[in-house]
């Protein structure tokens, strides 16, 4: 198998005296490999996709989004966005210290004869690429001895307690990002841990890290169907000083639903005001808190449109069933974060999306 990952960054109206961003970490052979659609994969279809992700101040990627994807319908667009968690880059670096920014991400998935991968990286996001076999472990890592779990979906993991508890004093206000890959146990218990990055370095941030390691078990839905050889998860860690502004205020930069919004449950609640008034379609508004296991608890109304007819009354209803993953994929917890989650109601289509 072939994949390749070439990065070109751009921010049109940036001023010139901005350093940008470059690779901190980029994904193993058995992270690119693991996400490979199954249906392409079974029939030797190659393809390539493109994400556009912005770079925050901490190097992590967030808000990314599918640009192009190429067969159409084979997947292969998801596949790209599963590996966002496994990439982090230098941030960008103005006059006044670290700055978001945008990246373009274009993966492209190739099967090449016995399917060992042959990985294709560039130096930095601006070309000057090489190609690069693999050390012979990782190609057969890919392949055969190991399950990766890309994308898991937590039981339980560590609160905004436990993070605050291990915060290293030596780190002294600084954040830092930290993954480990480690074994997950038939219990769903992480073991046998190692460090695949951690940045800056010598401020006890891998740690920090290895110390929230007993608080996380996988859920049973996110083991592989393979049982037999043994099953790994990379775990990222975003640790930041718990005083600061952003940990106090327990912001969720992009969550991921384990039970999401379910569009015959939106068309089963539409409300019987509205209805007998004629109107088809209105927006409700919940606002909730997030439990530690991650579900939406003390959901309170908030004005809707029109206001007044049960649509956010319904939406909370909604909102009560819905449950995020209980660690975001840029590692940080989500325990007791607010959320405000506006949902569209259409009662002609009877599959009504979320705004």
């Amino acid at each position: 198998m072939f994949v390749s990952l070439l990065a070109a960054v751009a921010a049109a109206s940036a001023p010139q005296a901005i350093t940008k961003p470059d690779w901190l970490t980029r994904p193993s052979a058995s992270e690119l490999s693991a996400v490979y659609p199954a249906h392409a994969m079974q029939h030797h279809i190659a393809g390539q996709a493109a994400i556009t992700c912005v770079v925050n101040v901490h190097g992590l990627l967030e808000a990314c989004q599918v640009v192009s994807e190429s067969p159409r319908g084979e997947g292969f667009g998801a596949a790209a966005l599963l590996l966002a968690p496994t990439i982090s880059m230098t941030p960008a670096i103005g006059p006044a210290g670290p700055v978001p920014w945008t990246v373009t991400i274009p993966i492209r998935w190739e099967l090449r004869g016995g399917g060992a991968p042959d990985v294709m990286w560039t130096e930095s996001p601006y070309g000057g690429g090489s190609r690069t076999t693999p050390k012979e472990s990782d190609a057969s890592d890919a392949n055969s001895g190991k399950n990766l779990i890309v994308h898991p979906t937590w039981r339980i993991a560590p609160t905004f307690a436990d993070v605050a508890g291990v915060y290293p004093a030596n780190a002294r206000g600084a954040a830092g990002h930290v993954v480990l890959q480690c074994r997950v146990v038939s219990d769903g218990g992480l073991r046998n841990c190692s460090t695949v990055t951690e940045e800056p370095l010598g401020k006890g941030f891998a740690r920090a890290a290895y110390d929230l390691v007993a608080h996380f078990h996988v859920s049973a839905e996110s083991f592989p169907a393979k049982d037999s050889d043994p099953t790994y998860v990379d775990v990222p860690f975003r640790l930041i000083d718990p005083k600061s502004d952003e940990f106090q205020q327990r912001r969720i930069g992009a969550p991921n639903w384990r039970l999401a919004l379910d569009p015959n449950k939106v068309a089963q609640v539409f409300p019987e005001t509205a209805a007998a008034k004629g109107i088809a379609t209105g927006r409700g508004v919940a606002k909730c808190s997030v439990a530690a296991d991650g579900a939406l608890v003390d959901c309170q109304e908030m004005p809707g449109e029109p206001d007044g007819l049960g649509f956010s009354h319904s939406a909370v209803v909604i909102a009560q069933s819905m449950a995020m993953n209980p660690w975001t994929d840029e590692g940080a917890p989500v325990d007791g974060s607010t959320i405000v989650l506006p949902i569209r109601f259409n009662l002609a289509s009877g599959t009504p999306p979320a705004n």
